[in-house]
C-alpha cells in the first residue's frame, strides 16, 4: 500500500505540473489585465458567487474531455479534477498577484477574493485543456531526439541556436498581447528592487516547470542529452536573458520605452513584460 502511494506522488506532481504550465499558457496575457483586478474589487458577493459557479461548471465541462490529468475519463474524474484545478488556479493566481503587489497584507479580505476569482477564471480554463493546448508524442519525440544526440558539438550548437531562436519567436508572440497596454508601466513604477528580483525568480521557475517539468512533448528526456549547453538551468537562464532582450524592443516598439528613460525604469519595465515573454518563449522551445 505504501509502496503505491509512493509510486503515486510523482506522477501526481507531473499532472499538477501539467496543468500548471496549461494554466500559465493560456492565462499569462490577461493576468495583466487590471480591469479584471478592479472588478473583482467592486463585484458583489452574489455575482461573485456565480462567477465561481460558472467557472466550475465550465471547467467541470471541459475536463470530460481534456483535462491536465493522464488519466482514465469519466464522471468521477471529472469532478475530482475540477476541484484540484480550480484550487490550484485560485492559489496560483493569488500568488501571482501577490508578486505584483496586485494585493498585500493589508488588502481587505473581500477585495482579496474578488481579484483572485476573476483572475483565476482564465487559468482554470487553462489546466482543463492542458492536455490538448500542446500536443505531441513525448515517447517518440524524446526517442527521435535521443537518437540523433550523440554529444557531437555541431548537433548541441544547432539544438540551442534552435531553441533561442523559438524564445524569440514565443517571447514575441505572447509578449504582443501585453506590451501595448499601460499596465506594464504602472506595475514597473510600483514595484521595489525585492519585488522586482521576486518576478525574476517566478518567471525563471515557471519557465523551467513549463519545459522541463510538465513533459509537454517529451522535452524531459532532453535533460540528459546533448551536452552542457542543454543542461536545463543554462537553457532557463540564457532563454530568460533573451526573453528579457525581447521585452525591451517590443516596450521600445510601442513608445512604452524612450532611449531617454532612465535605466531602472528600462530594467523593471523590462522584468514585468519579461514574465510573458518568457512564458511565451517556454512555449516556443516545447513547440519545436
Amino acid at each position: 500500500m505504501k509502496k503505491q502511494q509512493r509510486e503515486k506522488w510523482p506522477s501526481k506532481l507531473d499532472d499538477i505540473f501539467h496543468g500548471l504550465a496549461g494554466g500559465f499558457l493560456f492565462s499569462a496575457p490577461l493576468l495583466f489585465t487590471m480591469e479584471i483586478w478592479v472588478f473583482g474589487t467592486v463585484v458583489t458577493p452574489p455575482r461573485l458567487m456565480a462567477m465561481l459557479a460558472v467557472m466550475l461548471t465550465i471547467v467541470f465541462f471541459m475536463n470530460l474531455t481534456s483535462g491536465f490529468q493522464k488519466r482514465s475519463s469519466g464522471l468521477s474524474t471529472a469532478v475530482a479534477e475540477t476541484i484540484e484545478a480550480v484550487g490550484i488556479a485560485l492559489v496560483t493566481t493569488a500568488i501571482v498577484l501577490f508578486v505584483f503587489r496586485g494585493w498585500t497584507v493589508e488588502t481587505p479580505l473581500p477585495e482579496i477574493v474578488g481579484k483572485v476569482i476573476f483572475a483565476s477564471f482564465p487559468f482554470a480554463l487553462g489546466m482543463s485543456v492542458a492536455n490538448h493546448l500542446l500536443k505531441g508524442d513525448r515517447n517518440q519525440e524524446g526517442q527521435e531526439q535521443g537518437s540523433e544526440a550523440t554529444g557531437i558539438a555541431p548537433v548541441a550548437i544547432s539544438a540551442t541556436v534552435k531553441n533561442l531562436g523559438a524564445t524569440v519567436v514565443g517571447s514575441l508572440f505572447l509578449g504582443l498581447t501585453v506590451a501595448p497596454t499601460e499596465e506594464i508601466r504602472v506595475l514597473a513604477v510600483e514595484l521595489s528592487p525585492p519585488w522586482l528580483l521576486a518576478v525574476m525568480a517566478m518567471s525563471l521557475l515557471v519557465s523551467y516547470v513549463i519545459v522541463f517539468e510538465s513533459d509537454f512533448a517529451g522535452r524531459r528526456r532532453e535533460r540528459q542529452q546533448l551536452g552542457a549547453v542543454q543542461r536545463p538551468s543554462i537553457e532557463t537562464i540564457a532563454s530568460y536573458l533573451v526573453s528579457l532582450l525581447v521585452a525591451a524592443a517590443e516596450l521600445m516598439l510601442f513608445a512604452q520605452l524612450t532611449p531617454g528613460d532612465p535605466w531602472g525604469v528600462w530594467l523593471s519595465s523590462a522584468v514585468v513584460l519579461g514574465f510573458v515573454t518568457s512564458i511565451g518563449g517556454a512555449a516556443g522551445r516545447i513547440a519545436v
